[in-house]
C-alpha cells in the first residue's frame, strides 16, 4: 500500500465517518448532547485516530 491510498482510505473514509457521526449524534430537540453521547463521540474519534497510527506504523515497520 503506497501513501496515496493510505491517505484516501483515512481521508475520504475519515469524513464519511464524521459526518455519519455527525448525523447520528445531533440532537432532534435543540438540547445539547449528554456527557455520555459527549463521551461516546471522543472514544469513536480517538479509536479511529488510533487505529489510523497503528496502520501507519505497520506500514512503515513492513516497508523498512
Amino acid at each position: 500500500m503506497n501513501g496515496l491510498q493510505f491517505a484516501y482510505q483515512y481521508l475520504v473514509g475519515g469524513a464519511f465517518f464524521l459526518a455519519t457521526l455527525r448525523l447520528c449524534m445531533r440532537p432532534t430537540d435543540g438540547a445539547p448532547l449528554p456527557p455520555s453521547d459527549r463521551r461516546a463521540v471522543r472514544v469513536l474519534v480517538g479509536g479511529l485516530g488510533i487505529v489510523l497510527l497503528g496502520h501507519a506504523a505497520w506500514i512503515l515497520a513492513v516497508a523498512t
